[in-house]
């Protein structure tokens, strides 16, 4: 039986406004429904695994010599989630003007704002307390020098992809308090602009506990320094699959539209000047995001960014 990834259990778990939210924000934030979860019990945001770190010797004696007994060597390993609250407000009278009424204008709100939420929570995945002060450790502040590739772009437009093991041994979200996830009924509230003046609104704000998890720092292989002069290339990823072990390997790739299309233009050849857009390596698929960084070498992202772009014309 297939592990459940956070969507599934959000699905299961939330109230019916978030679900609603979740399957939209779902399409724009790959990491939430492909990344697999572990549920920690009610009232629970933090447990402590072991983790092997030595493994048994060999199991083979002469005749009439004893075998000593060997033992796996282990160690504790603290995963704690954070407490993620979103929280959005509208104008009343802006909420009515929306065609399908003061829902439809909330539905609206709220997606933009599950989707920033759960882009943030994707960012902190990969880049952490880096990131987000408050977060938990993400892969790249967990992946040792040995598990890191260098494709050896350098400047300020760069990127990086990661090779994951998603599963119980290797890399996965934790989801606690019982893996909910709620949103309350919409509240009517005075809400204040930037100078202190009162206007009425609708707010609505949520609640759940959700941290990353990585078992094995043989489990992840970040490759970075990808450029358009440094691509991304097949043999830059099978040279961060060989550090895998058999058994492990990994099932998940995720990079940036920069890191997929430097991949495509790699793979062209004289016969087949315009390759089909790279969406696997090896039979492992490949998930375009925007949650990892492309810019100067280990920056972490701005998903400020978007809101800054402007149409030709606009002041």
């Amino acid at each position: 039986m297939a592990r459940p990834t956070l969507i599934d259990i959000s699905r299961q778990k939330a109230d019916d406004m978030i679900v609603t939210l979740l399957d939209e924000v779902a399409l724009a934030v790959p990491e939430i429904r492909v990344i697999t979860a572990e549920t920690l019990k009610k009232g629970q945001a933090e447990f402590t695994s072991l983790t092997r770190n030595k493994r048994h010797a060999a199991p083979f004696r002469q005749f009439n010599k004893g075998l000593e007994a060997s033992r796996s060597g282990y160690s504790n390993r603290k995963h704690s989630c954070a407490l993620l609250t979103p929280r959005f407000e509208t104008d009343k009278a802006l909420a009515s003007l929306h065609p399908k009424g003061v829902a439809g204008g909330l539905s609206i709100n709220g997606l933009e704002v599950m989707t920033d939420s759960m882009t943030w929570l994707a960012g902190a995945f990969w880049y952490g307390t880096e990131l987000i002060g408050d977060a938990f450790p993400g892969v790249r502040q967990l992946c040792p020098d040995l598990m890191t590739v260098d494709c050896g772009g350098s400047g300020g437009t760069q990127t990086e992809c990661y090779m994951l093991h998603i599963g119980p041994m290797g890399s996965e979200w934790v989801y606690g308090d019982g893996g909910g996830f709620t949103m309350g009924d919409p509240r009517e509230e005075t809400l204040l602009d930037g100078s202190g003046n009162p206007y009425d609104g609708y707010v609505m704000s949520g609640q759940g506990f959700i941290g990353g998890m990585h078992r094995s720092p043989a489990t992840m292989v970040r490759i970075k320094g990808i450029t358009d002069a440094n691509p991304l290339t097949d043999a830059k990823l099978l040279e961060g699959y060989r550090k895998f072990r058999p058994g492990r390997l990994p099932n998940a790739i995720f990079t940036t539209m920069l890191g997929v299309g430097s991949l495509t233009a790699s793979r062209a050849t004289p016969e087949v000047k315009s390759p089909p857009l790279a969406t696997s390596y090896n039979g492992i698929p490949i998930y375009l995001t925007e949650a990892i960084v492309t810019g100067a070498a280990d920056a972490v992202p701005d998903f400020g960014s978007e809101v800054a772009l402007k149409f030709k014309g606009e002041s």
